[in-house]
């Protein structure tokens, strides 16, 4: 122990460092759809079920085209996934477009929207070479065709 006056003489020169606190967070202050992790969306408030249902649906469409889609997930807290809505953004350069005149059958029949159709496409592109011809031809109703054109190249 020292004097009051040796510390005051010693002050100047006594540097303490302070603990550095990192924390590391997946937080996420502006959130993407079409980028976020399953650790996120656990910090989110999304059970392990909701967030693996998210990023496997995500996966099979080749990402989200809309931000409404997140409400076709199974398992998904639709409370929170409208909150999710709200807030994130959606970059749409991350959506895997599909060219329906080559594009493998494997990969139509493994696409979600195109999957019902994806048999009909395969004929039709065989002998027409105008996708517009081809989506004419599928006779899809109205909804499944607004879906299948958001993933369009």
């Amino acid at each position: 122990m020292i004097s009051a006056e040796k510390f005051e003489e010693l002050k100047p020169w006594i540097r303490i460092n302070q603990p550095v606190t990192t924390s590391i967070s997946s937080q996420i202050t502006e959130p993407d759809i079409n980028t976020i992790s399953f650790r996120q969306l656990r910090d989110y408030g999304f059970d392990e079920k909701a967030a693996a249902s998210f990023l496997g649906f995500r996966k099979k469409l080749g990402g989200f085209a809309q931000k409404e889609q997140i409400l076709e997930t199974y398992n998904i807290d639709k409370d929170l996934a409208l909150k999710l809505i709200q807030e994130a953004k959606i970059d749409l350069s991350k959506v895997n477009k599909i060219d329906i005149l080559t594009t493998d059958e494997s990969t139509l029949k493994g696409h979600p929207y195109f999957r019902f159709y994806a048999d009909k496409i395969i004929f039709y592109r065989t002998s027409l070479s105008d996708k517009n011809d081809i989506l004419k031809k599928l006779n899809a109703k109205p909804k499944d065709l607004e879906k299948i054109l958001w993933y369009l190249k």
